[in-house]
């Protein structure tokens, strides 16, 4: 019979990346916004919604953090990368996804 590892043992590299991802978005308010703003962009995008003021509202704050901090003199930390990267990524899937659907209907 094989040992069953308990949860707390096994560590993929999944949970390590929900654990620094939490912390981060918690720690960093760019990085909390850039979270909701996925979240909002992927509810959107399963709704068929164009245009949410949620959404909207999470894009422009994380654009005015991101702003404030790239204007600072200091270093740009991992989870600024992070949520500049999260909102490329999602801007591109909502366009992609979103106006590709609309255009073969």
């Amino acid at each position: 019979m094989c040992p069953n590892p308990t949860r707390s043992q096994v560590k993929s590299v999944a949970q390590k990346l929900r654990t620094v991802w939490i912390q981060a978005a918690f720690l960093e308010p760019s990085m909390f916004h850039a979270t909701l703003y996925a979240a909002s962009v992927h509810l959107d995008i399963l709704q068929e919604q164009e245009t949410n003021p949620i959404t909207v509202f999470h894009k422009g704050k994380i654009i005015q953090l991101i702003n404030e901090k790239l204007n600072s003199k200091g270093a740009l930390s991992d989870s600024i990368v992070g949520a500049i990267a999260t909102l490329m990524v999602w801007e591109v899937s909502y366009i992609t996804l979103f106006y590709t659907f609309f255009l073969l209907m």
